[in-house]
């Protein structure tokens, strides 16, 4: 399955594929730019391989952090496209008609088990998918922190799902901020990230069929 989509400017990416030397040059990269003078490049390095390695295991594709010139550089998004499998056998999904279906089942599935979320069923230009937001935050440790007082940090989620044409394997999109204030910079980054997806470089019939587009909460 060949699966391809437009990175934004201002994205970094974490080295997940490649041989090991591409990966290690990468890595090398990344770690130059981070270098604040707080932290070895070299140890930055290899903990950025071994987040590569991790991400990979788990099915993930691509991964990385996404900045955008219109706000400041400490602001920043993460990105991971992965696929699930779903298990052999499946039926495969060919036709539009076919995912079209899929998609619909899995976001009301998603809706009903995440009455807090927004979930809603859209035609893209990467064809059916569902698009899922969440607001929601994670407690840091007082043992981390500077004060030893635990702080909780929001954290926005947005995220997409499409089934792919063999039936056996969704695509997960995900993009997740704590930089709540620019949220409404970050979301048009990843629709148009989403929008762009393709899969086996096959492109989705340019005029979508009627009354696909519906908010299921």
């Amino acid at each position: 399955m060949s699966i391809s989509l437009n990175l934004p400017p201002g994205f970094a990416r974490i080295p997940i594929d490649g041989d090991l030397d591409a990966r290690i040059e990468a890595a090398q990269s990344i770690a130059a730019l981070a270098d604040r003078g707080s932290a070895d490049p070299a140890t930055v390095a290899e903990a950025v391989l071994a987040t590569g390695d991790m991400l990979r295991s788990n099915g993930t594709i691509l991964a990385g952090q996404l900045a955008l010139p219109e706000t400041d550089p400490s602001v920043h998004a993460m990105v991971t496209l992965s696929t699930r499998r779903l298990g052999d056998g499946g039926p495969e999904l060919p036709d539009l008609e076919s995912r079209v279906e899929s998609a619909r089942a899995i976001a009301k599935v998603l809706s009903h088990q995440n009455p807090h979320a927004t979930v809603q069923y859209r035609d893209l230009g990467c064809g059916p998918v569902v698009l899922i937001l969440r607001a929601g935050h994670f407690q840091l440790p007082s043992d981390v922190t500077v004060t030893g007082e635990s702080i909780e940090i929001p954290t926005d989620t947005f995220q997409a799902i499409l089934p792919t044409p063999d039936g056996n394997s969704l695509l997960v999109f995900d993009m997740s901020t704590s930089a709540r204030e620019h949220w409404h910079h970050f979301l048009p980054v990843a629709m148009s990230m989403v929008n762009g997806i393709r899969v086996d470089g096959s492109p989705n019939p340019a005029e979508p069929l009627p009354h696909r587009n519906e908010d299921l909460r």
